[in-house]
């Protein structure tokens, strides 16, 4: 190494550890004022910046058994018989194509859940908001008067455009689901854009928005593993769009976890 490439390296490590120092003190000031969304913000960028990407531990992506066993566990909390394992080796289970699956481990959605369409829609949300109340007095979602009349409106629950057999989803719950939150100031209309703008980058993901039941069952499966989606923040549910008499979309239902 040269004395000048030396000297770079040092100028280069100063200017990191002045960007260090401003992010601790910026993170200060949003936990004083319990700003969540910018609190995860900082702490991404200070992870950005203090551990080199190539010196990063590579994200888990989890197997297919690991999904059953983590499903399997959330419909027996909430009192569902279902037996995953029988299902996938009775052949019922709708695997993800090669060139999907190879899409989804590239952008690490290290959070799964293996949904069964079969259970009603009905009994599955009544369950997990049970469920969500006993434990946090939370039902993880907020049903206001318009959100009450809405709900078996959307377009979701008057024709589902899910498959008819259990099927996968997955997701990053620190990016995919904060990237859809009203607090960040944008329309549902406006992430339906973001998302088909994705869809034409990547058509291999498939990337869809999340239906209600979905919502839920994934809120219960991180909760059983130890953490929440988001605190303080709305998340449009993409799936759950009312659409007019023209057959375009008039509003979207949001889902809501306040902090504990």
């Amino acid at each position: 190494m040269s004395i000048e490439q030396e000297g770079q390296l040092t100028v280069e490590e100063s200017s990191v550890e002045q960007k260090q120092r401003e992010l601790v003190d910026a993170l200060k000031e949003a936990t004083e004022s319990k700003d969540t969304a910018q609190i995860k913000a900082l702490m991404q960028e200070l992870t950005d910046i203090t551990i080199p990407k190539e010196k990063r531990e590579p994200a888990k992506i989890p197997d297919i058994q690991e999904i059953i066993k983590v499903s399997q566990k959330v419909y027996e909390t909430l009192g569902f018989q279902v037996d995953l394992q029988r299902e996938l080796q009775e052949g019922n289970i709708l695997l993800p194509p090669p060139e999907q699956k190879e899409a989804i481990d590239q952008e690490a959605m290290t959070f799964s859940f293996l949904m069964d369409p079969r259970i009603s829609r009905q009994d599955l949300v009544s369950k997990a908001k049970t469920y969500l109340e006993d434990k946090h007095h939370s039902e993880g979602i907020y049903l206001g008067g318009q959100a009450k009349e809405d709900l078996n409106q959307t377009d979701h629950a008057q024709t589902s455009h899910r498959p008819d057999q259990p099927y996968f989803i997955y997701l990053r719950p620190e990016k995919e689901v904060r990237e859809t939150e009203i607090e960040m100031g944008k329309t549902f209309p406006q992430y339906q854009e973001i998302l088909d703008q994705k869809n034409t980058q990547n058509p291999n993901l498939n990337l869809k928005g999340l239906t209600m039941e979905e919502y839920l069952l994934m809120e219960v499966a991180a909760d059983l593993e130890g953490f929440h989606f988001e605190s303080q923040t709305w998340t449009w549910l993409l799936e759950e769009q009312v659409l007019d008499k023209k057959g375009l979309p008039a509003r979207c239902l949001r889902a809501h976890w306040p902090a504990d």
